[in-house]
């Protein structure tokens, strides 16, 4: 049965900040929550609110989990994970803290039975997830040359956040220069974070599709299906959809618009692993190809993503080398990314732990409920 539930708020301050359509970040911060077993086995989550893609602050988890402990604590892991199923996760907090309470419950499960994550997800995991890297850099020179550092670094594949500058045309620009630093061997895929018109989108993806893009992810706003639908019939790169996956009710709406060729996946946004292989049942279904990401999570989150993206069936590279975005990943061992692909943790569980030591330098005010 659950003895006690942890709670230890962090902030992680980022290398550099991270700027997108929606905005700039500074920092990450979010909660490590403990769930630890009357038999002293310890399942480790991650929730980390963030504006667009999982509403809610640190407050909220902690406030939520201070309501739900009355029914966490004592109750059997099969009874928790019911529960956690039922959690409405459109409440402010909550589905940050559903992917924590999910996440654990998993490295709880994955650790008492002497097997990784990835192997309860999913018989015929891989081994390794490969990964994109991510350019944000706003100046054309700039991310010309984030983005040749990537390609000697092994990556196949770069994401160019775009919608972060005025025209089409310089947009366009943009997007040339960095092809021309990738080479023609590295893939490239754009993410607007539903910046553009649809007139625009049709106009910039049109014009991209010379500098051979893979894919385009949220092109117009997350409101906006019919718009999505729009864009996805006049031009020939395939549509990615990120910001409106919050659920598989949801990711069912997107499917039934025409919305999508893939949909793009976090745990953040969705409310964890067991709702997340909804999703990509859901997918599958429709013919639909998937794109795990992350949320630039901390290194538990990471890790949950990681084992997620191992057990799924995708064509393409996933979005999971973002904890070089963190001064620290909060984990050990780190979970490197080695020619553009990441291994998967073999040890039981997530395969990490937390670094008490990083996660000291960072941490807030830590709460416990016990039985």
């Amino acid at each position: 049965m659950i003895h006690s539930i942890g709670v230890q708020p962090f902030r992680i301050p980022l290398v550099r900040p991270f700027t997108t359509s929606g905005g700039t970040i500074e920092a990450r911060e979010g909660a490590i929550v403990t769930l630890t077993n009357n038999d002293g086995v310890v399942g480790v989550g991650e929730a980390a609110p963030l504006p667009g893609f999982a509403p809610g602050t640190v407050e909220d988890v902690t406030d939520a989990i201070g309501r739900l402990s009355g029914s966490l604590l004592g109750a059997h892991p099969d009874a928790a994970e019911a529960m956690v199923d039922g959690l409405d996760t459109s409440q402010p907090g909550l589905s940050a803290l559903v992917f924590a309470l999910d996440t654990a419950l998993h490295d709880l499960r994955a650790r008492r039975a002497g097997v990784a994550v990835a192997a309860l997800l999913s018989e015929s995991h891989r081994g390794e997830v490969s990964v994109n890297a991510v350019v944000a850099a706003t100046g054309s020179h700039e991310a010309a040359s984030r983005a040749a550092e990537a390609a000697s670094a092994g990556f196949r594949c770069v994401k160019l956040k775009v919608g972060v500058i005025g025209s089409p045309e310089a947009e366009l620009m943009r997007i040339a220069e960095v092809r021309r630093a990738l080479g023609g061997d590295v893939s490239l895929r754009l993410d607007a974070n539903g910046a553009w018109s649809v007139e625009d989108a049709i106009r910039i993806i049109g014009g991209s599709e010379r500098y051979n893009v893979e894919l385009v992810e949220q092109p117009v706003s997350p409101d906006d299906l019919g718009g999505m639908a729009r864009v996805r019939a006049a031009v020939e790169v395939p549509i990615a959809v990120d910001e409106p996956v919050t659920s598989c009710e949801q990711a069912r709406r997107v499917v039934t618009a025409g919305a999508a060729d893939v949909l793009v996946i976090k745990l953040l946004s969705v409310g964890g692993l067991r709702r997340a292989r909804a999703i990509v049942r859901l997918a599958d279904e429709a013919g639909l190809q998937v794109i795990a990401t992350t949320a630039i999570d901390s290194g538990i989150g990471v890790a949950a993503t990681l084992h997620f993206a191992a057990s799924i069936q995708t064509e393409f590279a996933c979005g999971l080398a973002t904890l070089p975005w963190l001064t620290g990943s909060l984990i050990k061992p780190d979970l490197a990314v080695d020619g553009g692909t990441m291994k998967v943790p073999q040890a039981p569980g997530l395969g990490v732990t937390v670094d008490e030591s990083q996660l000291d330098a960072c941490a807030g005010k830590s709460r416990r409920w016990t039985v």
